[in-house]
C-alpha cells in the first residue's frame, strides 16, 4: 500500500512540476525583456519595433488582400488612429493605394509622431518610453500569470473527455503568452503616439511659483 501511495505522490508531482514548467519558461521570457529594459539607456529601438507591429497588425484588420480593395474600411482604419496621427491625407486619397502602400503610409505616419515627440521632450521622452514599457509588460504579465492560475484550476476537467491536461494547458498556455506579448505591443504603441505635450506660457509658469 504504501508503495502505491508514493508511486501516486510521484505521479502528482510529476504533473505539478510541469504545470510549474509552463509558466517558468514564461517568466524566463518576460524576465529578460523587462531586464533589456531596464539596462538599456535608450529602448526606442524597442518602441520602433513595437510600433512597426501594431501597425501591421491594425492595418491588416481593414486592409486585406484577399478581399476587393472596394471593401476596405479606410475610414475605420482611420478612427483607429484618432488622437494619435494626424494624417496628411484624406480617406478617398489613402482608399486609392495599394495594401503594402496602405501598410507603409500609417507606419511613417506613426513613426514621425514617436519622432516629433522625442525631439521636443528630449531625454524626458527616454525616461517616459522606459517607463510606458515596464508598465505595460508588468500590468500584463500579473494579468497574465492570474489567468494562467485559473487556467490551471478548470483544465483538469479536460481528462473527462479523455484529453491531456497537460498538453491542454501547454498548448493554451503559449496562445495565452503569445495574446499577452501582443497586447503589450499594441498598448505601447498607444500611449506612446496618444502622448500630449501641454506647452505651458510664462504667465502660467509664474503663477506656479507664487
Amino acid at each position: 500500500m504504501a508503495a502505491v501511495n508514493a508511486h501516486q505522490w510521484s505521479l502528482i508531482r510529476k504533473r505539478v512540476l510541469e504545470y510549474d514548467e509552463v509558466i517558468d519558461i514564461q517568466r524566463k521570457q518576460v524576465y529578460s525583456d523587462r531586464d533589456k529594459v531596464i539596462t538599456e539607456d535608450d529602448v526606442s529601438d524597442i518602441v520602433y519595433k513595437m510600433i512597426s507591429y501594431s501597425v501591421e497588425e491594425t492595418v491588416n484588420r481593414y486592409v486585406n488582400e484577399a478581399i476587393p480593395s472596394d471593401m476596405w474600411d479606410i475610414k475605420a482604419l482611420m478612427r483607429e488612429y484618432k488622437d494619435k496621427i494626424e494624417f496628411d491625407k484624406k480617406a478617398k486619397e489613402i482608399a486609392e493605394m495599394s495594401a503594402d502602400e496602405i501598410h507603409d503610409y500609417v507606419e511613417a505616419m506613426a513613426f514621425g509622431e514617436y519622432e516629433k515627440k522625442k525631439e521636443i521632450l528630449g531625454n524626458i521622452m527616454l525616461t517616459i518610453q522606459k517607463s510606458i514599457l515596464l508598465q505595460s509588460i508588468d500590468e500584463n504579465w500579473m494579468n497574465h500569470v492570474d489567468a494562467m492560475d485559473e487556467l490551471k484550476r478548470y483544465i483538469g476537467l479536460r481528462s473527462y473527455a479523455q484529453r491531456d491536461p497537460i498538453v491542454e494547458y501547454k498548448k493554451e498556455g503559449f496562445e495565452m503568452f503569445d495574446d499577452m506579448n501582443r497586447n503589450i505591443k499594441n498598448q505601447v504603441c498607444d500611449k506612446i503616439l496618444e502622448l500630449k505635450i501641454v506647452y505651458r506660457s510664462e504667465d502660467e509658469e509664474a503663477n506656479d511659483e507664487e
